[in-house]
């Protein structure tokens, strides 16, 4: 800056011997100040210039810092921060988080207790699921998921004279262990990587491939990809009773040799065809843990092993239906007189959605060896939505179950159980779902039980409670 001061003085003297005679004197003079001036003001430019550069220097805020040079350092602070916010979602794309806050207040009437007085019971349930991409490769792709359960309070069925049921209240938990009820520990229920293989045809993208198979690692709820139904698999929001949540055999019978809170590690593998467009069908097979292997306490020598086949068809004015046949052997299923052995057994599972806003589901299964309490359940019921009174989140759930009292036991109950087993279990569900906003649910929810454990002498058992939901 201060050559160009000089530059410019040496220019403007050197013009003034060719100025014209005119231009002498007062003129010289007037010329003389405005150089002047203008040199003081390049002057003034230059500090200032210098003043910028200095708090650019710096990336702390001063109140001293030039006006431009605030604004600047401003500029650039935002743009940092939607970099890094940028980031953030980039790294975040693709991550599903889903939670939920299920409690059940559950009462029964005394002739179905222990204590011969009236029960009830008050408990609630915490779960979080996180699902996030991990690895692409060409027409493969990668998921991990992970399931953390929390929540208090075992419910009526410990307190409840014996059933075949098992359980009136599926969403009941609490983690084993725990000497104070108070407490309240996590779970991580399920923890597993998923691979997806992209199977397209000769010119197809990846992304539109009809056919798919799938590999399936780690810890996880044998239910999510076996025995599902679309109005009978969620005692969250549909029935409570287990024996109308999973097939009785599996779930109350206990066949699927899962550790207590319903999980189990292994492996399973699944090829889906979707070629018909709007139909499928699928397969698959998985070998999980069982007994002390679904707790990590054993070997996997003698595990559970399902295989299941499954048809997703349009009927009834195209409405979606599916239907599954499944095949299992339990390396390690528990007799009723506590040794064990292993059991083999089939089912079926069904949904059916039919015109008038009405959903069918029916289940059955047929255990083929093992010394099992009840060797048939069969489960049936219907699901109506509540469009036909303008409540169309709305929905009414009814079901009846039966388990059949087997041969074994009824030969066996006289010696351990003073009683002679006969005839078959009977439940029977009514719940009413209320949809209070997008979050929050309501259920109202009655069972009746009769004959509970083939016990002839047994009377029939009546609870009812209110179920509410949150979800986030």
């Amino acid at each position: 800056m201060q050559i160009a001061q000089k530059v410019m003085a040496a220019a403007i003297l050197a013009a003034l011997p060719v100025l014209p005679a005119w231009a002498q004197g007062s003129d010289i003079e007037e010329l003389k100040a405005q150089m002047k001036a203008m040199s003081a003001r390049l002057e003034a430019l230059e500090n200032e210039n210098k003043a910028l550069n200095k708090a650019l220097g710096s990336e702390y805020l001063r109140d001293s810092d030039p006006e431009i040079a605030s604004r600047v350092k401003v500029l650039e602070t935002q743009t940092t921060e939607l970099r890094e916010k940028k980031g953030i979602l980039e790294a975040l794309s693709g991550v599903a988080v889903h939670g939920s806050l299920t409690t059940v207040g559950q009462s029964a009437q005394a002739a179905g207790m222990q204590s011969g007085h009236k029960g009830s019971e008050l408990n609630w349930r915490g779960d979080v699921t996180i699902e996030a991409p991990a690895g692409v490769s060409g027409t493969t792709t990668g998921k991990v998921f992970a399931h953390l359960r929390v929540g208090q309070g075992e419910g009526l069925t410990s307190k409840m004279k014996s059933t075949y049921t098992n359980n009136i209240n599926t969403t009941a938990f609490r983690l084993g262990g725990n000497s104070d009820a108070s407490d309240s520990t996590a779970l991580v229920a399920e923890a597993y990587y998923q691979l997806d293989f992209a199977l397209p045809e000769p010119g197809q993208e990846s992304a539109e491939a009809r056919r798919r198979f799938q590999m399936t690692l780690g810890k996880m709820d044998p239910f999510v990809f076996f025995d599902q139904n679309s109005i009978a698999d969620d005692e969250s929001t549909r029935f409570l009773n287990n024996v109308f949540v999973h097939n009785a055999q599996l779930d109350s019978g206990g066949d699927i040799g899962m550790d207590s809170y319903g999980f189990s590690p292994g492996v399973r593998f699944a090829y889906r065809d979707e070629s018909e467009g709007t139909q499928f069908w699928q397969i698959s097979a998985a070998m999980l843990g069982s007994g002390n292997g679904a707790t990590y306490n054993t070997s996997f020598s003698q595990p559970f092993v399902i295989a299941q086949a499954e048809r997703g068809l349009k009927l009834f004015q195209g409405l979606d239906g599916t239907y599954r046949f499944y095949a299992w052997r339990n390396g390690r299923g528990n007799n009723f007189d506590g040794n064990i052995a292993p059991h083999t057994g089939w089912g079926v599972s069904i949904d059916q959605r039919l015109p008038g806003g009405v959903t069918l589901f029916s289940r059955y299964g047929h255990q083929m060896s093992g010394k099992v309490k009840f060797d048939r359940s069969f489960s049936a019921g219907a699901e109506l939505s509540g469009n036909a009174w303008d409540r169309g989140a709305d929905a009414i759930g009814l079901a009846a179950g039966w388990l059949k009292t087997s041969a074994a036991w009824k030969e066996a109950s006289p010696t351990l159980e003073a009683y002679q087993a006969s005839g078959a279990e009977k439940v029977y569900e009514l719940f009413y779902r209320y949809q209070v906003n997008k979050a929050f649910v309501l259920s109202p929810d009655l069972q009746y039980l009769v004959n509970p454990a083939g016990n002839p002498d047994a009377k029939s058992a009546f609870a009812y409670g209110v179920r509410a939901k949150v979800s986030f």
